[in-house]
């Protein structure tokens, strides 16, 4: 039964209740009020999908009333941009966003009057509930589909404000050029982010054409990964419009892929190792199909070495064949050493660290070749396992 017929039956058994009241008064007898009583349970029991759909929407009307004043503040913004003439498109036309918003929060305090004590037994009687949900619904039918776009809108100039934010609080970052052609990166001076400036070490990255892919090794705690997250964040940075971090930066479109967050799932019986198969598989497929940048982490390093470097190296033959870029992070070096027997071109780049007066000292730069030294034993004594 559609809202209208449910809002008909409503006034019908209301007419039905005045009559019957009337005819009770004239005839001092209650029975004159059971067909209203039975049209009142009748009338509550079709209307009861109707009721339940508008306390779904009084759940949310809240959250959706409290966009009310910042898309006021956006329905009154004076900008000329070809950009923004279409949002503002969005806001201003067919939805008319803040006025629609305001039925809702009318229509929503109309349905809360049933809270009053006093009112409730009248408003059942008068079938109060029912018309104010029936309002709410035709609200919902009319008015829903527009709401995703009005959150599209407010999300896109919430993103704009988080850069704009971003590009003035770093003055020194510069914006990229973002290029066509074949997949390409090239950075100088490129650190991460959310790095202060009194700790950030910039390094020089440049991948594509005869240098698609740098296999990065070094010792523990070497900067490894915050050198792939700070390549990949950047380069998210980079295609959003932002300043990057970085004293000069070209870059083709390319889509980010890397592998620095899988986990395992006990849950779902998911081992790490066979978590990061999923993960490399996702990446190469995705190298298929788009330019992809690829930030490998430790790569395969659940399995063992002679199994990790014949996949690793079959693996990242495969990504470049696909024409993905990127670069590959491990300990085994004898990965390097299959790369260059079977051709596939995974340029050394290594991470170093140093002992002075007993400590270590990292210095995070990204220096050519493989790395020659390790750190694994000696940080057993470090945290107090001498056991060697």
């Amino acid at each position: 039964m559609c809202i209208r017929d449910r809002r008909v039956m409503a006034w019908g058994a209301l007419f039905v209740g005045v009559g019957g009241v009337m005819i009770a008064f004239a005839d001092a007898s209650a029975w004159a009020l059971a067909p209203w009583a039975a049209c009142l349970i009748a009338v509550y029991a079709y209307g009861a999908p109707t009721m339940s759909g508008a306390r779904e929407v009084e759940r949310v009307a809240s959250q959706v009333m409290s966009l009310r004043g910042l898309l006021g503040r956006l329905e009154a913004a004076q900008l000329e941009s070809p950009w923004w003439t279409r949002r503002l498109g969005a806001l201003r036309g067919e939805g008319a966003a803040v006025a629609r918003i305001g039925e809702l929060e009318a229509l929503a305090s109309s349905l809360d009057v049933m809270k009053n004590a006093l009112f409730a037994p009248l408003g059942l009687v008068l079938m109060w509930p029912l018309h104010a949900s029936a309002r709410i619904e035709a609200w919902r039918r009319e008015v829903g589909p527009h709401v995703a776009g009005w959150l599209d809108v407010v999300g896109e100039v919430e993103a704009l404000l988080a850069l704009a934010t971003y590009a003035y609080e770093r003055p020194e970052d510069v914006f990229p050029k973002v290029e066509e052609g074949a997949p390409m990166l090239e950075a100088r001076g490129l650190g991460h982010p959310l790095l202060d400036d009194g700790v950030c070490v910039r390094n020089d990255v440049e991948l594509g054409g005869d240098r698609p892919a740098l296999l990065v090794s070094g010792s523990n705690m070497a900067g490894k990964s915050t050198l792939l997250r700070a390549v990949g964040v950047n380069v998210v940075l980079a295609q959003a419009g932002a300043p990057v971090r970085a004293r000069s930066m070209r870059l083709t479109r390319l889509r980010p892929a890397g592998t620095s967050r899988v986990q395992d799932s006990l849950e779902d019986g998911r081992s790490r190792f066979f978590a990061e198969l999923e993960r490399l598989k996702a990446i190469l497929d995705e190298a298929r199909g788009e330019p992809t940048l690829f930030l490998i982490d430790e790569i395969l390093h659940g399995t063992n070495s002679r199994d990790r470097q014949i996949g690793a190296v079959a693996y990242a033959s495969a990504l470049l064949e696909a024409g993905a870029i990127g670069m590959i992070t491990t300990h085994d070096l004898a990965i390097s050493e299959r790369a260059r027997e079977l051709g596939v071109p995974l340029e050394d780049t290594h991470l170093a660290d140093r002992v002075e007066d007993g400590e270590w000292v990292f210095d995070y730069t990204l220096r050519p070749g493989p790395v020659e030294t390790s750190n694994a034993l000696a940080w057993l004594k470090a945290v107090g396992m001498d056991i060697l």
